[in-house]
């Protein structure tokens, strides 16, 4: 279901923050790295940050938690964020989408993953690329960036490059974690379709069109992802680097997979309502043939029972001793012999 985004006030200034109403408490949690080193830090207040802002060295700024509007405007202070650039971190929820910056390039992005009840959880993850530092700000604390941070202390590649590269590993990071998604809704598209195919139910179409909302949602996230990344790739960005640009195209090919793996999804839900449009029509079809068939039985049956019940004075077959087991035997004979007569057409017994 979507989620409704907290505007300010109208007639406020631009670049006013509102944060959600049930927003997460803010922390603060900086990383410093250089080829030879890694160092995390405590930090107690913003003014700790200050120190980062000229180093030699690339620092890693995760902010998470959106509730303390001040923290987070002394944060877009202390790295020269535009107010407006800063707004699309907090009043989430936000497209994703780049933009480029006298001091910063802005990426935002949106993170999905299955929830309870089937549904899909959502949380906005912005990145701010500066020329030595990066800044992420995040909606919610969930536990996503473990891998980067284990490949930091593995003293790879990572710590080799600058801010924009630990950017593309954050990206790819969230696009990524789009396929296990992808492949959850796969299975909840098939397992339908396995069940629909076996029994038709009353509740199986607004099952298939809660699962096609849910898929168009994912579809709407992938998309803006797709032009953000492509966007990324045309912008002479003084904060992208050429050889960074090389990697964001690999994600960018995975962003076209899983836009063409959704267009097939949503179709599918399409073929599920149709699906269990076209069981229905079975059911009613061999239902209406059942009752065909019984009625067909009958009606000699019910033309002898008519003839011999009219109980004329004049009628011999009325006062013969045997008449009534031979009409029973014509009777049964002829529903016996429309039945071969229907099994050897394929009308029944044969499926």
């Amino acid at each position: 279901m979507a989620r409704a985004k907290a505007h300010p006030t109208p007639g406020a200034r631009p670049g006013t923050l509102t944060p959600p109403a049930k927003a997460h408490a803010t922390e603060i949690h900086v990383v410093d790295f250089d080829p030879d080193r890694i160092e995390r830090i405590d930090v107690q207040g913003v003014r700790d940050l200050l120190a980062y802002r000229e180093s030699a060295s690339v620092t890693w700024i995760d902010v998470v938690g959106l509730r303390d509007v001040q923290v987070l405007e002394e944060v877009g202070e202390a790295f020269s964020i535009h107010p407006l650039a800063l707004e699309d971190a907090v009043n989430v929820p936000v497209r994703p989408k780049t933009e480029l910056h006298s001091e910063c390039h802005l990426i935002v992005l949106q993170l999905l993953k299955p929830g309870r009840r089937g549904g899909i959880d959502r949380t906005q993850v912005t990145i701010y690329v500066g020329n030595n530092f990066l800044l992420t700000v995040r909606e919610k604390p969930w536990d996503i960036f473990e891998p980067i941070h284990r490949r930091l202390d593995s003293g790879k590649r990572i710590r080799h490059n600058g801010p924009d590269y630990l950017a593309y590993t954050l990206i790819d990071l969230i696009v990524d974690s789009y396929f296990p998604l992808t492949e959850w809704l796969t299975d909840q598209v098939e397992k339908l379709e396995e069940e629909i195919i076996q029994s038709v139910g009353s509740g199986q179409v607004s099952r298939a069109m809660r699962l096609r909302k849910r898929i168009q949602m994912v579809r709407r996230t992938i998309w803006p992802t797709r032009e953000l990344l492509r966007a990324l790739q045309r912008e002479e960005s003084p904060f992208v680097s050429p050889e960074t640009l090389v990697f964001l195209r690999d994600c960018s090919d995975h962003c076209d997979q899983l836009h063409d793996l959704m267009e097939h999804l949503v179709e599918s839900t399409t073929q599920l309502t149709n699906l269990h449009s076209a069981q229905m029509s079975n059911m009613l079809n061999e239902t209406m043939k059942t009752l065909t068939i019984m009625s067909t039985i009958f009606i000699p049956l019910g033309f002898l029972a008519g003839v011999y019940g009219m109980n004329f004075e004049f009628m011999p077959e009325l006062h013969w001793r045997w008449s009534y087991p031979v009409v029973l035997g014509v009777m049964g004979s002829a529903a016996g012999g429309l039945l071969m007569y229907f099994r050897r057409r394929g009308w029944i017994g044969r499926k």
